[in-house]
């Protein structure tokens, strides 16, 4: 799978759209599929921000890695439940000080959390 192919998954899975992916990420229009016509791997400013957007390493993105988690995303979910939500919160509260806004990995995070729960 390209990177183009797993952007479009990562798309669908998160219920947007690539011009949205585009727009959030404050790349130019049709950038995304360009990629995709030029058979070309993203550089390294969009590749990073696409990969912040969705929480994943951008070695998933350029295809050095199966696994779109990061190594922290998979040390908190081995964690019992109450440190899980802790360390959270205080990444959280430390990124929104060091950064002013909060990715949207740590939203997905907490909704994995969140449905282990009520399981």
């Amino acid at each position: 799978m390209n990177a183009y192919q797993k952007i479009q998954n990562l798309c669908k899975e998160h219920n947007i759209t690539i011009t949205k992916l585009e727009e959030a990420c404050e790349l130019s229009q049709n950038s995304i599929k360009k990629w995709d016509k030029r058979n070309s791997l993203p550089s390294g400013e969009p590749a990073i921000k696409i990969a912040r957007y969705f929480g994943v390493t951008t070695d998933y993105l350029l295809g050095l890695s199966e696994s779109p988690a990061r190594p922290l995303d998979d040390f908190i979910m081995q964690l019992e439940r109450t440190s899980q939500i802790r360390i959270i919160a205080m990444i959280e509260e430390l990124w929104r000080i060091e950064n002013g806004e909060v990715p949207n990995g740590f939203a997905d995070i907490r909704r994995k959390l969140s449905l282990n729960e009520s399981e």
